[in-house]
């Protein structure tokens, strides 16, 4: 399993062609979405040598039409990430800031001590929403510390290889990350 992100500010302004004629009320969600789509574009072509896709939309979930490599979109805060695998996956990373960790525990009836326990709870349950499916295996770790990033699948997942694109003197640039997981 392969997980690909950016930071927004690195990447601004956004290049609009990749808005594929969405476009949302808030300027914050077209950023995130141009930004998505541009990461992806940039993975399936650079990594996967995918030059031509079509992407649609199965349950609300967006898809390769061929299905050659599965995805999952995540984004908070400042990050734009994107998951990919041989199998259906979900990803679900959020930026840890402080909640009302009471009335969470009230509503999902279970005790949440800490931002951390809250939150392992939360991304896992977003990764399993967005994988479509019940997920017999997780994994959960704390991310550049201030994010929690969870990855949901039916598919052991052994390791995870992670790569962040930077912008280095107008070229873009893959840097892989060695994050203990």
């Amino acid at each position: 399993m392969k997980v690909f992100f950016l930071k927004k500010k690195d990447f601004l302004p956004y290049d609009k062609r990749f808005l594929f004629g969405n476009s949302f009320k808030s300027e914050k969600r077209n950023v995130e979405f141009a930004l998505s789509r541009f990461l992806l574009d940039y993975v399936l072509k650079n990594v996967y040598n995918i030059e031509n896709f079509e992407i649609e939309l199965k349950k609300n979930k967006p898809v390769l039409k061929n299905n050659e490599v599965h995805f999952s979109i995540s984004h908070s805060n400042e990050i734009i990430m994107i998951g990919f695998d041989n199998f259906p996956l979900g990803l679900d990373v959020e930026f840890m800031k402080e909640k009302n960790l009471e009335k969470f525990s009230k509503y999902f009836k279970k005790e949440f001590l800490t931002y951390n326990s809250f939150y392992d709870f939360w991304t896992k349950y977003e990764a399993e929403f967005k994988l479509q499916n019940k997920a017999k295996f997780f994994k959960t770790l704390i991310f550049e510390k201030d994010y929690t990033l969870s990855l949901a699948s039916n598919n052991e997942i052994k390791k995870v290889e992670f790569y962040k694109l930077v912008k280095n003197n107008g070229d873009i640039v893959m840097e892989e990350l060695k994050i203990e997981n």
